[in-house]
């Protein structure tokens, strides 16, 4: 039994009672696994695709939390080479989510001074640690989880306001597009493979040559061809 009594002190780690607090509110409006390899979270498959959230670790001590779907059948290419499916309780990933890390803080830096910006940061992102200056009120382990689940729920009316706006591979593509044309061209590669999975072959190859030209991979080609075979 844990003692949520335990005294903390300033700089002391928080990341330990990260996947207990973030699951504590995830698991109110979803219905997700944690998976304790890392700070990942997902729900059951619905088909070929199940809802994934993650805290992504940045430099310092930030952990902003990300959120949308992993498909299991968009492949990614290991620093071997090496094509991997995204299908097991150990291997959860988000190929296409959002953040209100994003909405809240660097687009929006200008329109707030750099106090009230660092209290927008804390209040949707996750810190691993404070200090003495920051006036968190993080004195034991209870108010440890507090802070957690606190700044977890903050971000709940985000995530269901992408899930709701994302329902289908085409709200998908549509949101897909949008990035595509802010200047996120990373974008389409996963297009490609939805593209595929709904049949328009000549699409997700025209979006595969937006990032290789006319040089498409052979062993990428295959998998996509797969894709676009499946029932």
């Amino acid at each position: 039994m844990e003692d949520l009594t335990q005294k903390l002190n300033p700089y002391d780690f928080l990341v330990k009672y990260f996947n207990v607090g973030v699951t504590n509110v995830l698991s109110e409006y979803f219905d997700v696994k944690c998976c304790d390899k890392g700070h990942d979270w997902f729900t059951p498959w619905e088909g070929h695709c199940r809802k994934a959230f993650h805290l992504f670790a940045q430099k310092g001590n930030i952990y902003p939390i990300l959120w949308g779907y992993n498909f299991d059948f968009i492949p990614s290419r290991q620093s071997n080479g090496k094509l991997i499916y995204h299908r097991t309780e150990k291997a959860v990933t988000i190929h296409f989510g959002d953040q209100s890390f994003l909405h809240y803080t660097d687009y929006y830096y200008e329109k707030f001074p750099l106090e009230e910006h660092a209290e927008i940061r804390k209040k949707y992102i996750l810190y691993a640690y404070f200090s003495e200056y920051d006036n968190m009120n993080i004195t034991d382990v209870a108010s440890a989880y507090k802070y957690i689940e606190g700044v977890t729920r903050n971000n709940i009316p985000f995530m269901l306001d992408f899930f709701e706006r994302t329902k289908t591979i085409d709200d998908i593509i549509s949101e897909m597009d949008k990035r595509i044309a802010a200047g996120d061209r990373h974008y389409y590669y996963d297009k490609a493979f939805l593209l595929a999975y709904q049949k328009r072959m000549d699409e997700a190859i025209a979006s595969f040559k937006m990032i290789y030209d006319d040089d498409i991979p052979e062993d990428l080609m295959a998998r996509l061809e797969k894709v676009y075979a499946m029932e």
